[in-house]
């Protein structure tokens, strides 16, 4: 098999896939943003705390997965709402 100048082409083995993207997370947050981040992550540990109180552990255990998607996924829509707003 030849590439498309003719060169004997590489082999190659099978094509796997990272779960370690670095493209997605970024190497220096600014003063502004580092902030940003540690008062999210502060209001969701708050709101995971007020839920879990509001509940038996029972309760709980049964709940947590589906609660901390929940509140996870409602933080990075306020926060892409608030980069969308101070455009």
């Amino acid at each position: 098999m030849v590439d498309h100048k003719g060169r004997p082409a590489a082999k190659r083995g099978p094509v796997t896939q990272s779960n370690n993207d670095d493209r997605s997370k970024p190497t220096h947050l600014s003063p502004e943003a580092q902030s940003l981040k540690q008062r999210t992550e502060a209001a969701i540990e708050r709101e995971l705390a007020r839920c879990e109180r509001s509940m038996s552990p029972a309760q709980w255990r049964e709940h947590r997965e589906w609660i901390t998607d929940y509140v996870n996924e409602e933080a990075l829509q306020w926060l892409r709402s608030r980069g969308r707003g101070s455009r």
